[in-house]
């Protein structure tokens, strides 16, 4: 076979043919690469919206619960005095009992703080410490509990014992194991002369 001018000319046409091919594929390969878009991770915010629904609507509960519950200690407070001044009253005769029981000791207590230089004396009847070693304005004997709703601490089933405040405790004596009563004759445990002598009813310290 002989080769003619023809015949490289064939040839060079077909060779830029190839090549022509070979370039248009790797330019349309990253033409291709180039413009395609990041992929883009989708976030699933619904749960969250869940949660922080959730936790709204427990703050708006709360709120609620603790505004029905002012307006209760305002209604309680309301007749705070009176049901007060009724538990101190119905123990008059009791009261009227320890008067009378330490009335001498108090007398002579008096007269001692009348001689001394700043006209003041320890309390003995309470040894001091302010409370005498009992209540009578429990609900039983020195038992802490409020007279009133007996230690419940709601009137009617429902609304706050407006004696306690709620808390089913009594209004008059001490907390702890042993419940007392502040001493009606001194005051933070001294007699002083210019204190004004014990109450014949029983009244709020």
């Amino acid at each position: 076979m002989i080769i003619t001018s023809k015949h490289f000319i064939i040839g060079a046409i077909t060779l830029i043919l190839a090549l022509k091919v070979i370039f248009n594929n790797d330019a349309e390969e990253d033409t291709a690469k180039t413009a395609a878009p990041p992929a883009v991770e989708v976030i699933d915010w619904s749960l969250q919206k869940e949660r922080e629904l959730t936790a709204t609507q427990r703050r708006i509960s709360r709120l609620e619960e603790l505004e029905e519950r002012q307006k209760e200690r305002s209604v309680a407070a309301k007749d705070l005095s009176f049901y007060r001044q009724r538990i101190l009253n119905s123990r008059h005769a009791e009261w009227t009992v320890i008067l009378e029981k330490y009335w001498a000791e108090y007398e002579q207590l008096l007269e001692i703080a009348k001689q001394s230089h700043a006209g003041v004396t320890d309390c003995t009847i309470c040894g001091g410490d302010t409370y005498l070693n009992f209540c009578i304005f429990c609900a039983e004997s020195s038992n802490g509990i409020c007279a009133t709703c007996l230690g419940d601490g709601l009137r009617f089933g429902h609304e706050l014992c407006p004696t306690c405040r709620g808390n089913g405790k009594c209004f008059m004596g001490t907390s702890g194991e042993l419940h007392r009563m502040i001493c009606p004759f001194c005051a933070d445990g001294s007699i002083n002369v210019d204190q004004p002598a014990p109450s014949q009813v029983p009244i709020m310290r």
